[in-house]
């Protein structure tokens, strides 16, 4: 129980000695994209804009306002979404991103293509 007590306490004591740390030459703003059911998410130029796009759930996000894009039907259940991870890799070989997404806990994993252009998915 002490052990427990103590690791509290230093857990604490490092977020409360980071934030004080931080300086304010790295600005950082919070913005709520998506309140939905997301796992996880991923990063690349979606677009091929030269900026980060975010891919997570059935939406990908266009970097720099975060415009919401539909690109895939994920299954939901249950309070459950069925998209464990996601990996912003060219799969085919074209030069664009793609998402590889495993879900039911890898049992099955599958890629489709991220672009403005296609939604596809990849065989």
């Amino acid at each position: 129980m002490r052990h427990c007590i103590a690791g509290v306490l230093f857990l604490a004591a490092a977020i409360a000695a980071w934030s004080i740390a931080r300086t304010p030459d790295i600005p950082f703003e919070k913005h709520t994209l998506d309140l939905g059911s997301n796992e996880t998410c991923a990063v690349a130029d979606i677009n091929r804009d030269g900026k980060v796009d975010i891919v997570s759930g059935e939406n990908w996000y266009e970097a720099p306002q975060w415009t919401k894009h539909h690109f895939r039907t994920i299954s939901y259940s249950d309070n459950y979404i069925d998209n464990f991870s996601d990996l912003a890799i060219d799969v085919n070989g074209d030069g664009a991103c793609d998402t590889w997404s495993a879900r039911k806990a890898m049992a099955t994993a599958s890629a489709r293509a991220t672009s403005t252009e296609t939604a596809a998915p990849i065989s």
